[in-house]
């Protein structure tokens, strides 16, 4: 595994023709994501308590509190996330590099991939932390607003997930897949 600091150009896939690269609205992402944080935070917490988690967490701020929600949020959700992306990646073939760019952090992998492939990749961190977290909430009221702050700023951070996903369901099943970090680049056979 390489850590890069680049995002880059769509590469060659032989006997195939690049038809189009999508960048992920990243400016546009943000906001969305900043916005859907109560309903991640009402959603998670909700579903955890249907599952029969604590009925009542009490969560209190404090400054310490604080430090670690920050801690959370910008180190060690992002690592979580983003590994769970390389490990995903690896189980397909494909060797991730890890970069950070302008108010996000990346996965990224050359090598290209099937469209189901590239939608399990991308979707799997956002799926397995809310159900992780949604479980650990419904058995447990062990540090619960640790837990949600983590969910939270997980489901927040993966908008741009979500939205390539979205764009990559509509793609031909024939086509190729190369991640750019801030976006892909698909491919259909060179006919």
């Amino acid at each position: 595994m390489v850590f890069e600091h680049l995002v880059h150009d769509p590469p060659e896939v032989p006997g195939y023709k690049l038809i189009k690269r999508e960048q992920i609205p990243i400016g546009r992402a943000s906001v969305i994501g900043l916005v859907s944080a109560p309903i991640w935070l009402a959603g998670s917490a909700g579903l955890a308590r249907l599952l029969g988690g604590y009925a009542h967490p009490s969560v209190h701020i404090t400054f310490v509190g604080v430090v670690i929600a920050i801690l959370i949020l910008s180190l060690i959700m992002p690592f979580v996330h983003e590994a769970i992306h390389g490990l995903f990646a690896l189980l397909f073939g494909a060797r991730p590099s890890f970069g950070v760019g302008a108010g996000f952090a990346y996965t990224t992998f050359r090598k290209p991939v099937r469209p189901i492939p590239y939608l399990i990749i991308g979707l799997a961190p956002v799926v397995i932390i809310t159900f992780a977290g949604v479980a650990m909430l419904a058995a447990t009221s062990f540090y619960p607003g640790q837990t949600l702050v983590f969910l939270v700023g997980n489901g927040a951070g993966a908008f741009g997930d979500l939205w390539v996903s979205r764009k990559v369901v509509e793609l031909p099943r024939n086509c190729l897949i190369t991640d750019l970090a801030d976006g892909y680049a698909y491919y259909l056979p060179d006919e």
